[in-house]
């Protein structure tokens, strides 16, 4: 471009932004959406298979499918209405494949509570019986590990996993041991906790220690959410996504 023109249209958006408060980027800054990131600094970054675990109503898991139509998706909800909602919309997306099944530690069973909206449904500790049949409060799931599904559907290697399960994150990532330990997840993008009012997230740092010991760096911080419950400025939480030292090693 014309150095003249290029500086002439420098201030134009300039002066923009000071008469309307809105800032013209030509490309998003780092930090705002994680595949457009990994799209623009990632060489060969083209994900053949995506896991969305927590998938509530299917909104990551379309996502997914619109921004890669060539990659394959599995999205994993154990609430009955949730599952359905999704297959609503299964038609115009034949690539994604649901499974109505918790992710955790362990294969078995779980007690789902369910919350007051249905993104706030949780795997919780087995308390009984009568606690899971109180007024319907809880939901009798099944749950399967990470290192079981993959085992069991013949996957080799997972391009990008998304986990956001209100809290039982880390025991969805302890499921992956094997996954984890042979280096066959390329990017995990996990819902942590940042606040010192947040006890229901897994915080940050505990999180970023144990994928950090599994051969993991930082690659950004995503949808950062204040704290809300309280209306505190300080952040409740983020989406931290981490890369597999194999995929940080392939920048452009």
């Amino acid at each position: 471009m014309n150095e003249k023109l290029s500086l002439w249209l420098g201030r134009g958006q300039r002066g923009l932004a000071r008469l309307t408060g809105f800032t013209i980027f030509r490309e998003l800054p780092h930090g705002v959406n994680p595949w457009a990131d990994l799209d623009r600094v990632v060489a060969g970054w083209r994900p053949k298979l995506m896991f969305d675990v927590g998938a509530n109503r299917g909104q990551s898991a379309f996502t997914f499918a619109r921004r890669y139509p060539a990659a394959a998706v599995v999205a994993f909800e154990p609430a009955v209405a949730n599952v359905a909602a999704i297959g609503r919309y299964m038609g115009r997306f034949p690539k994604i494949r649901v499974e109505q099944l918790a992710l955790g530690a362990a294969a078995g069973e779980a007690w789902l509570e369910l919350g007051a909206e249905d993104f706030l449904h949780r795997v919780v500790e087995d308390s009984g019986a009568e606690a899971g049949e109180r007024r319907g409060e809880r939901a009798r799931v099944r749950m399967e590990t990470l290192d079981g599904y993959c085992a069991g559907a013949e996957i080799a290697e997972v391009d990008y996993l998304k986990v956001d399960t209100e809290g039982g994150d880390l025991a969805v990532l302890r499921g992956a041991e094997r996954l984890l330990r042979e280096a066959r997840i390329g990017v995990i993008d996990v819902e942590v906790g940042v606040g010192r009012d947040n006890e229901l997230h897994v915080p940050m740092a505990v999180m970023r220690e144990f994928l950090e010991a599994r051969g993991f760096v930082l690659f950004g911080f995503y949808e950062q959410m204040h704290e809300w419950r309280r209306a505190g400025p300080h952040l409740r939480r983020v989406n931290l996504v981490m890369i597999a030292e194999r995929w940080d090693r392939a920048v452009r």
